[in-house]
């Protein structure tokens, strides 16, 4: 069964087979700046050439090399979750884009700016405010909350 869905303005879009949902654009492209973060982090910590500066030494080389692996990792999960369409998935992403956000304002304070992280993070909070972005996750949030009733 295909079902038309309309567009701002009135006009109808293509049709779309009921159940299926498609991508928008700003989801796409806060999946592919997470997984370009990602890529970086993990670059950075296997020594492999790329721009920015590491995380702030925390305790020690290997502990920091620790955090930005399981943060990479989880940023992936993140990722998935909000292809999916998940609550949980697009949570997980606010929470690492706001973390990154205060590490990037944190190395820029103590005079070690990392311009490429701090772009994509702020990219990223941009596309993750916007219209069809919370569209989804407002849709996720009522959906579950209907099934609780």
């Amino acid at each position: 069964m295909q079902t038309q869905a309309s567009q701002p303005g009135g006009a109808p879009s293509p049709p779309v087979a009921a159940g299926t949902r498609r991508w928008s654009f700003g989801l796409l492209a806060v999946a592919a700046l997470r997984l370009l973060d990602a890529g970086l982090k993990l670059a950075l910590v296997f020594g492999l050439p790329t721009v920015g500066a590491p995380l702030p030494v925390i305790v020690g080389p290997a502990v920091t090399n620790t955090v930005a692996v399981v943060w990479a990792v989880v940023t992936i999960i993140g990722v998935l979750g909000l292809l999916a369409r998940t609550r949980w998935g697009w949570v997980l992403t606010m929470l690492l884009v706001g973390g990154g956000l205060i590490i990037d304002l944190y190395q820029y304070l103590i005079g070690q700016p990392t311009p490429v992280a701090l772009a994509v993070h702020v990219a990223t909070a941009f596309y993750l405010n916007q219209r069809s972005v919370r569209a989804m996750a407002e849709d996720v949030i009522h959906d579950v909350s209907a099934g609780d009733a």
